[in-house]
């Protein structure tokens, strides 16, 4: 109801007095206006005082109207062509201050004369109504063509914000009005309206067309991301009302099990599974963990793992990198999902990466004991070789894990295996500097010459590798330096005959026989003459003790064998030290005489 005020003395205006005032005039229709003397605001509009003047913090005389609340000074204002769509220094219009006071006759009044009710340049009056639960202005505004779509500038929308509070009458206005509220903003209304657990709202929004099993701009639908929010009610609800658990735009996506598995939300992945969610269903893209089972594997999720286990998941599928999940959890040294993959028949050999690496190979170099005793008792064979040729026992051996060699060779790990190098555990075990492990071998009467397919001794991949310690151990243990290959050659003549200077020197230096021969009497300086093998025969000719008129079982001297095959350089140097050496013995021989 407007108040009453009291009448100026002044009744009529003569429209030239009014003129003769100035800009006072403005200021005393501002007055008028703002103390509801009706008639003295009637009178200054007859004298053609304008309505649209603005003064104090840029406002019009209708802005103060409408934020008061004066409707007959409104309608009166409005009859004398007052503008409705104006900004005050707060960029309100007077629709905006009508509607944030809760005037619903000034606003009635104000839409009657075309105020634009999208007009704003912060919030327009529709998002004013909706904060301030003025219900009946709201339903006016949207009859009169509010936007509904409107956001804030956050942007989020009404009915987002609608469905978040759960005000379903609310909701329903909006659906309800002239235009359409757009696709993206009716999703995610519906997606909060299932998190938050009002259900008859999403009722009503499927009931309205929204499909459940609709993307969003990230191609994700309302389950996923009620799976991952980890909310058991709104998986079911979703689930309830079909609700695709498959469901995802490509395979490079994760699907709501995957997500329920990595998250460790046991009731969903038990939800998920009895709505037909695909359990073996892999993310393209990603090099390991690439299924659900993987996922939960890595968590250490047990139940989530066991409970996959029981609908049918592969407990022997391998990734992209070749390993099979019992791999990788023997990698990561967990027994209890060892446990878990072995009694769900999990193969104790798995191996199809590019290192041939099984379980047993993995626990063996880590130096899981406890886990060792589980695969061995799961009979794993133990004497698999890696891409290297390498058995558990020798990664073990280089890491130096006692107990583990142990088990190892309490359940017939053999010591005599040999990696592609030609090197047995024990080699390695003494090259590492794990001398505690190669006690334990030789214990286990591990051979010291155990030689290798081509007759090549432990001792002689020491020189090869001239590594002093390997050997000089070796020989204190009654490794042969004078050793023949299975071709009956001493090692000595072998590294001549292929050129392996470094293992010829090594030999020397720890005491080989330089004059050693072969099975049809040839010495190392034969072979190396015979192949051309210029270095090692320079290094043989400096060796004092050397034979150079030896003879073969063909009768044929080193230098001969050398001009035999071409090596002319060869015979010339082993002619001219047999002269050195002739004239050296006729020498000492003229002394003694003497």
């Amino acid at each position: 109801m407007e108040s009453t005020s009291i009448e100026p003395q002044i009744y009529k205006f003569d429209p030239l007095e009014v003129t003769m005032l100035g800009d006072e005039k403005f200021t005393l229709l501002y007055d008028a206006v703002e103390t509801q003397n009706y008639r003295l605001t009637t009178e200054l509009l007859r004298c053609g005082v304008t309505p649209n003047f603005s003064t104090r913090a840029g406002q019009v005389p209708l802005h103060i109207a409408a934020k008061r609340g004066f409707v007959d000074m409104t309608q009166l204002l409005l009859e004398n062509k007052a503008i409705t769509d104006v900004y005050d220094e707060q960029n309100h219009t007077p629709l905006y201050l009508s509607v944030s006071k809760g005037h619903d006759k000034v606003v009635e009044l104000l839409l009657d004369h075309h105020a634009d009710v999208n007009q704003s340049k912060h919030k327009t009056a529709l998002e004013i109504a909706f904060e301030k639960q003025q219900w009946g202005i709201f339903e006016r505004l949207i009859e009169h063509g509010a936007d509904v779509n409107v956001e804030d500038h956050k942007g989020v929308s009404l009915i987002y914000r609608a469905t978040e509070s759960g005000d379903l009458g609310t909701v329903k206005i909006l659906l309800e009005g002239k235009d359409e509220i757009n696709h993206s903003a009716l999703w995610r209304a519906f997606v909060v309206s299932v998190l938050c657990g009002h259900h008859e709202i999403s009722e009503f929004l499927i009931e309205r067309g929204v499909n459940v099993n609709d993307y969003d701009y990230s191609n994700k639908t309302p389950l996923f991301f009620a799976v991952q929010s980890g909310q058991v009610e709104a998986v079911s609800f979703l689930l309830e009302h079909h609700a695709d658990p498959n469901l995802r735009k490509n395979e490079k996506q994760c699907t709501p099990l995957y997500v329920a598995a990595q998250t460790g939300h046991f009731e969903i992945v038990k939800l998920l599974l009895e709505h037909g969610a695909e359990f073996d269903a892999e993310v393209r893209g990603l090099s390991n963990l690439k299924t659900p089972l993987s996922i939960a594997l890595y968590i250490r999720h047990y139940q989530i793992v066991e409970l996959l286990i029981e609908h049918g998941a592969d407990v022997n599928h391998i990734c992209q990198s070749g390993k099979t999940e019992l791999c990788t959890a023997t990698g990561r040294g967990d027994k209890k999902m060892v446990e878990i993959l072995l009694n769900a028949g999990a193969d104790v050999d798995g191996r199809k990466d590019h290192e041939s690496v099984t379980p047993l190979h993995i626990v063996a170099k880590s130096g899981h004991v406890s886990l060792v005793k589980q695969l061995l008792k799961a009979k794993a064979y133990i004497n698999a070789k890696d891409s290297n040729g390498r058995t558990s026992l020798m990664l073990a051996s280089i890491e130096g894990h006692c107990q583990v060699v142990e088990r190892l060779l309490k359940h017939k790990a053999k010591t005599e295996k040999h990696d592609f190098s030609g090197k047995t555990a024990l080699y390695l075990a003494v090259e590492n500097g794990k001398l505690d492990v190669a006690q334990i071998l030789l214990d286990h009467h591990a051979d010291v010459e155990a030689p290798t397919r081509s007759g090549r001794t432990q001792f002689y991949f020491a020189a090869k590798y001239g590594d002093d310690t390997v050997m000089d151990y070796f020989i204190s243990h009654g490794a042969n330096i004078n050793a023949c290959d299975h071709f009956a050659r001493p090692l000595i003549c072998r590294a001549a005959r292929h050129n392996e200077f470094l293992t010829l020197k090594n030999l020397c230096a720890k005491g080989a026989y330089i004059n050693a021969k072969d099975d049809i009497g040839r010495t190392a300086l034969f072979h190396a003459a015979s192949q051309g093998h210029e270095e090692i025969v320079d290094f043989l000719l400096t060796m004092n003790k050397l034979e150079l008129w030896a003879k073969d079982y063909c009768d044929l001297t080193a230098s001969q064998t050398a001009a035999t095959h071409g090596h002319h350089a060869i015979q010339v140097k082993i002619d001219r030290m047999k002269r050195k050496s002739f004239m050296r013995k006729s020498m000492i021989l003229s002394l003694r005489r003497t």
